[in-house]
């Protein structure tokens, strides 16, 4: 699944901080687990061992471990 961002453009905020939010509310251990390990790896991308594209993915992925993440989505959406 691809995921485009388009902060300042078609969406008034940033996308991913208020997703994160908006998951936090109802899914607070997944968020945290996911976020733990994106902290983790951007160690490693500050010291040029990953790409920080792997830090965003696992900054985000929580959502697939959701279990009707595409419900989840469509909730997002409506609510923003």
């Amino acid at each position: 699944m691809n995921v485009y961002d388009f902060d300042g453009t078609i969406y008034n905020g940033d996308t991913n901080k208020d997703l994160i939010k908006f998951a936090f509310k109802k899914y607070p251990k997944l968020v945290w687990q996911s976020l733990r390990n994106a902290k983790k790896l951007k160690k490693e991308y500050k010291h040029n061992l990953v790409e920080f594209e792997r830090v965003k993915e696992e900054m985000l992925s929580f959502i697939f471990k959701i279990n009707n993440y595409p419900q989840f989505i469509n909730e997002f959406v409506d609510a923003h």
